[in-house]
């Protein structure tokens, strides 16, 4: 199971554990040179910024610092006609990732806050340590535990508000995208129902920057696929991330690398990228160096609170771009935090409280 109720409580990574290990299960090599019968090579072409991962957080890099611009053309612009484009630019190599200092914890205690034990609908529990509340504070990075938490919360409250959609939408571990993308796939992820569900939520975490990825249709084309061996469907991809660095092609082919391992593990020929529907909306966006968590997790309840209204939304869609303007209350992000703060003091003094 992905969701494991002896999660290393205390020392865990800022931001994806280090410590786990793989089980001792078997484990699903994928071929990296792989014909698919669908049309097209799945070999990874990832670039030559990829490497492997399994389980731990990535070493920052200079992703582009060998990259050098040749032959700039002119623009047909004058530089004062061109209107500036907004981003948020950051050097990752200079991010301090700090843990909550022990006066931070000491605080907390005085505030009546609590770690405590939650046991989700499904059956599986969790413990949220005071070391996590921590990080809800101002300027610290939102680690795994807080990210899988809160959408495995966001989850049960989505499943609850419409029943009819239980079985449609499902959410990935924070551990998903790094061990499954490294081509060598553990065979617990065959008794995923990934491939039944027609909403996928996959946290990502590279380069200490958390973003999300959002997967519609995998069921129907699985379904085809088994039934007649190639899909007439295209599965569509969102990518959502608070600094707008994730919205590449290049990034895009890592996550649809991910769905093609998820396929092969299952004994089905990968779809060809080329067959991905891959667009990204006017979601809001950070302008700070540690909230990309907190953004992640908005960006989740906002989908879920709505739902119905976002596939209706997708449902014909074809474009590149989704203008969703509102939908996504850029205004309540600011207080987000503390909102989650708020609410897991609630929670530990209503459930198990645990040392």
């Amino acid at each position: 199971s992905l969701l494991s109720s002896t999660r290393t409580p205390i020392g865990r990574n800022p931001l994806l554990r280090n410590n786990a290990s793989p089980t001792k299960e078997k484990f699903h090599v994928i071929s990296s040179n792989s014909t698919s019968p669908l049309g097209s090579s799945t070999g990874t072409d990832l670039g030559d910024d990829e490497k492997s991962e399994i389980l731990g957080t990535p070493i920052l890099k200079t992703r582009f610092a060998h990259r050098v611009i040749e032959n700039k053309p002119k623009a047909s612009l004058k530089p004062s006609q061109l209107t500036p484009r907004k981003r948020v630019v950051i050097n990752m190599d200079l991010v301090d990732v700090v843990d909550p200092s022990k006066r931070d914890i000491e605080v907390l205690k005085s505030e009546g806050f609590h770690a405590f034990k939650y046991e989700f609908n499904d059956k599986k529990n969790m413990t949220i340590h005071l070391e996590d509340i921590g990080r809800l504070n101002p300027n610290i990075y939102l680690n795994d535990a807080l990210i899988w938490f809160f959408m495995k919360l966001s989850l049960e409250k989505c499943m609850t508000a419409n029943k009819e959609l239980s079985n449609d939408v499902c959410v990935l571990d924070t551990f998903f995208y790094s061990t499954v993308r490294s081509g060598i796939v553990p065979q617990w992820i065959k008794r995923l129902d990934i491939l039944q569900k027609h909403v996928v939520f996959m946290p990502i975490n590279e380069n200490h920057h958390w973003s999300l990825a959002v997967i519609f249709g995998l069921n129907e084309v699985a379904f085809q696929v088994k039934q007649f061996g190639s899909s007439s469907v295209r599965p569509k991809l969102l990518i959502l991330d608070s600094l707008g660095s994730a919205s590449g092609r290049s990034f895009n082919r890592k996550v649809i690398t991910v769905i093609k391992n998820v396929f092969e593990v299952h004994g089905l020929p990968s779809i060809p990228p080329k067959n991905f529907l891959t667009f990204r909306t006017d979601n809001p966006c950070q302008d700070n160096m540690t909230d990309c968590g907190v953004y992640l997790l908005h960006y989740t309840n906002v989908i879920m609170s709505q739902l119905k209204m976002f596939l209706d939304s997708i449902e014909e869609f074809e474009g590149t771009k989704l203008e969703m303007g509102e939908f996504w209350k850029p205004e309540e992000i600011s207080e987000y935090r503390l909102k989650m703060k708020n609410q897991l003091k609630e929670m530990g003094n209503t459930y198990p409280q645990v040392d």
